[in-house]
């Protein structure tokens, strides 16, 4: 589908692997890359997915400097996430809850 051809289109994607075997050895693994490149949307989901396959649970956190971005990026990723694993509600689980209101 569209969703999925511009996902696979993103720099991140070809990362994916990659990604997921520094998390493993890493405690700590910073992100950097071009606006746009997929940091954001993508590398949450790689967790998520590679969670799923473990059957494991696993909470990510990614910070934005503005709160309406955040809000945005809960929003995309989720869209995305729901499209890819036939999760029809449009939430995945990923929200953009703020515990400290």
């Amino acid at each position: 589908d569209k969703l999925q051809a511009v996902r696979e289109g993103l720099p991140a994607f070809r990362e994916r692997e990659a990604f997921l075997s520094l998390v493993r050895r890493h405690e700590v693994v910073v992100v950097s890359g071009a606006t746009g490149c997929g940091k954001s949307t993508q590398f949450p989901q790689f967790l998520v997915e590679d969670a799923d396959r473990r059957g494991e649970r696993v909470k990510v956190v990614v910070t934005e400097p503005r709160r309406i971005a955040a809000i945005g990026l809960a929003q995309r990723v989720a869209k995305e996430y729901s499209n890819n694993n036939n999760n029809n509600n449009g939430d995945g689980d990923f929200d953009d809850d703020d515990d400290e209101k």
